[in-house]
């Protein structure tokens, strides 16, 4: 009985121990489900985490990059059209110098030249878009112009134009000054008789001096009204909240501000930030980057952007991070959203995922068995960053695409063709060289040629221009074989188009086209085209031809294109005489400007008497001109002031063609002279030889082995240098001496030839003859008497 109580008893026991193990076995179940579920959630909330940092980043940095671009952006467009602009008026001043016939006189004694400036500054004026009023001042007269009339200097700034914030003195002073550098009086208010009758619906004036180049003796003044600016860079609230300022020399120049902030603290700040995008230049960067910063301005955030211009300005846009602020705000509950979007069916997908790799869960114990497989945080990570870095591609490529358009290539065609016509080219490898910098395909077997058209708009105003003008350009990108581009004439608002091509045929299709357009756009359109020219290097004798077919557009059938074969017969034109060229060449190794003059006296005179036609003169002095200049380009002189072929092409007379070449070699004259002076501190071998030839010319034993002798050099040594120093053989230089010398006599005295060979060391009359006509073109007895008659 007892044994049966205690086996009872341990039954029970046992029953209770089961029971307690399997509420214990339950209690460790559920707190490794517990704890399972934590850890995942955990790894899912992770995952999360790192997913909406990334995400917030990106979005963040993308915000920054597109609010960066869009100030950028706003910036490039400003500076493009003011840059336009400021092109404009150096255009303006540099026409303005080439018609120093009309320009340079005292009214005093050529009043009916005032008429034809004021003409020419009204050309200019009625289609400017930019400056409301164009003045004219002369430094050798007391008086300036603008297109009515003309007002003495002093009259001007005390009662004809008064600026606030410019004394008398000062404005005076800017106005006399003699150098090369623009001068900017920044936007400020203006009264006066010029503002009162010719800029009336203005308050404030931003005044642009420009001094007329190379003579330095001129300076043109543009007075450009507010409303440019309000146009430019905006007036009034909008919601960007942009400042704008342009600045110039320390100095702001104008400026429109949605937020006023304090001008000498707006100054300090971008004194800094020039002196940063300065260092970014000088390390290669190119000039047209614009630098963006943020940085405190007069204690509020702000990104300010910077880019320098062509002429100097520098272009300011500030936007104030607040904006930026606002559009991290506006989208913060999209990333939310999204988060929240990716999170449920994530949460559902990795479980979905885990359950069908661990299967069922065998066994619990004490612990939980974690699984064997954990997540794989890098491969995410990894894609995430995938993500982000195609992204922040993506990015790079639009802002070098955005600065890639900003590069102003139309700008770089203009400025390639306009110095192509003026023949700034030494050879044809320059040309295709600055040719495909500017995009402009030429291909290996060329033809070029030349179209002249006049003004596009005729009555139906400025519009209709550009828009007839955007249509010849779209045409000729429209021909696989042709391209070219074009440059307005604003003196003879004539547009002139430079076109390179490998197919003729496809060219005459583009030209009847191209006739059809300007007929749409202007009833009286007039279009002339040079011959075909397979030499890039003749591209100026190709306008010389459309633009002198152009000129007979009064007395041929203008209804269809005027060809240059067809306006004027071909004649043949003749080649001056060598003895010319050569004179001149030695006249200006001898710094001889009178004998520099005869022989250009006899140039014209002889041009004049052959009845060669307005052509073969540009033709003719053209190459003259390239000639001499190409062989002293050495003298650091330039001569894009004082010939190109758009001043040739505006010669009508032989006078104005001789007025250029007496310029040309008087300048050559005094360069030479100029560098000779600086090499002349430590007389050299050549200036020796130079002042013993000088002294003993006459004597018939001065050969070039016995002034050797003299220098202590040997004759092969002294030949060499010689040259290199002066340009032209010692023996050469003897026998120009001995040429001037005896014209000399000639003209002075009444000594026989024979005595006149004897005095100029020839002891040989017959050979002194020969070299005499060989040098001057003439006998000594033809020289003498041509003179004789003259006095």
């Amino acid at each position: 009985m007892g044994l049966f109580i205690l086996a009872q008893k341990v039954r029970r026991a046992n029953v209770r121990g089961n029971k307690f193990m399997k509420l214990e076995r339950g209690k460790l179940r559920r707190q490794g489900v517990l704890l399972y579920l934590a850890a995942f959630s955990m790894i899912v909330v992770l995952i999360i985490a790192i997913m909406g940092g990334y995400l917030y980043r990106f979005y963040h940095r993308t915000i920054y990059e597109n609010f960066v671009e869009s100030n950028e952006a706003d910036l490039g467009a400003i500076e493009s059209r003011h840059e336009n602009d400021m092109e404009i008026i150096s255009n303006v001043v540099s026409q303005i110098n080439l018609s120093a016939d009309c320009t340079e006189f005292m009214l005093d004694k050529q009043p009916l030249k005032s008429t034809k400036l004021e003409e020419q500054l009204y050309q200019y004026t009625s289609v400017s878009q930019f400056f409301g009023q164009l003045l004219y001042f002369y430094h050798g007269d007391q008086y300036l112009y603008n297109p009515k009339t003309s007002i003495t200097l002093d009259n001007f700034v005390r009662i004809g134009l008064m600026l606030e914030k410019t004394s008398e003195q000062e404005f005076s002073d800017l106005l006399c000054a003699e150098d090369y550098q623009m001068k900017i009086l920044p936007e400020q208010r203006a009264s006066g008789y010029v503002k009162k009758y010719y800029m009336s619906d203005t308050n404030k004036l931003t005044v642009y001096l420009k001094t007329v180049a190379p003579k330095k003796n001129a300076v043109m003044i543009f007075l450009v009204p507010e409303k440019y600016y309000d146009e430019l860079l905006g007036s009034g609230e909008s919601e960007d909240g942009r400042n704008h300022y342009i600045l110039y020399d320390g100095q702001i120049v104008s400026k429109r501000e949605k937020a006023a902030l304090e001008s000498d603290s707006v100054l300090t700040e971008l004194t800094n930030l020039y002196a940063k995008q300065t260092e970014k230049l000088n390390d290669g960067n190119q000039k047209e980057m614009a630098i963006s910063e943020s940085m405190i301005v007069d204690g509020v955030s702000m990104l300010v952007s910077m880019k320098t211009g062509v002429s100097g300005l520098v272009y300011v846009s500030m936007q104030p991070m607040s904006v930026f602020a606002g559009q991290i705000r506006s989208g913060m509950w999209g990333i939310v959203f999204l988060l929240l979007l990716c999170s449920i069916p994530a949460a559902f997908g990795i479980l979905l995922l885990y359950r069908k790799i661990a299967g069922r869960i065998r066994r619990i114990n004490m612990m939980l068995k974690k699984d064997d497989r954990p997540y794989d945080l890098e491969n995410i990570e990894t894609g995430i960053e995938s993500l982000v870095k195609n992204n922040e591609t993506l990015a790079k490529s639009n802002e070098t695409l955005v600065r890639t358009n900003e590069t102003h290539i139309p700008l770089k065609k203009s400025r390639f063709i306009g110095n192509l016509v003026r023949g700034v080219y030494r050879n044809e490898d320059e040309i295709r060289m600055d040719a495909a910098e500017a995009q402009i395909q030429i291909p290996e077997s060329v033809s070029v040629f030349v179209v002249m058209v006049g003004d596009l708009g005729g009555d139906r105003g400025q519009s209709n221009e550009e828009k007839a003008e955007k249509e010849m350009l779209e045409l000729i990108r429209q021909y696989p074989k042709l391209d070219g581009y074009r440059i307005k004439l604003i003196s003879k608002t004539r547009n002139v188009f430079v076109i390179f091509a490998s197919d003729r045929d496809q060219a005459e299709k583009m030209l009847v086209n191209f006739f059809k357009i300007g007929q749409v756009s202007c009833e009286e359109f007039v279009m002339a085209v040079s011959d075909y020219h397979e030499d890039l290097m003749e591209v100026p004798q190709a306008y010389l031809e459309a633009d002198t077919a152009f000129d007979t557009r009064f007395i041929v059938d203008n209804s269809n294109m005027i060809r240059y074969q067809q306006a004027s017969k071909v004649e043949h034109i003749e080649i001056l005489p060598e003895s010319f060229l050569r004179r001149l060449k030695n006249a200006i190794r001898a710094g001889n400007c009178d004998e520099a003059d005869e022989v250009i006296d006899e140039i014209c005179s002889k041009l004049k008497s052959s009845n060669h036609s307005l052509l073969s003169f540009r033709v003719l002095y053209n190459d003259i001109l390239h000639i001499l200049i190409t062989e002293w380009n050495d003298t650091h002189v330039d001569f894009s002031n004082i010939y190109n072929v758009f001043l040739l092409s505006q010669c009508l007379t032989v006078q104005q063609f001789s007025d250029i070449l007496h310029e040309v070699c008087h300048s050559l004259i005094e360069a030479r002279q100029t560098n000779n002076d600086d090499k002349s501190d430590e007389p050299d071998m050549a200036s020796k030889a130079v002042a013993y030839m000088k002294e003993n010319y006459s004597s018939p034993d001065l050969t070039m082995a016995a002034l050797a002798e003299v220098l202590s050099i040997s004759p092969v040594t002294m030949s060499v240098e010689f040259k290199n120093r002066m340009g032209v053989n010692p023996s050469d230089y003897l026998g120009i001496i001995r040429m001037e010398k005896a014209k000399e006599l000639l003209k002075t005295t009444s000594l026989k030839v024979k005595d006149v060979s004897a005095a100029v060391g020839y002891e040989d009359e017959h050979v002194f003859m020969r070299r005499f006509k060989k040098y001057v073109g003439k006998t000594p007895g033809q020289y003498r008497d041509e003179h004789t008659k003259q006095n």
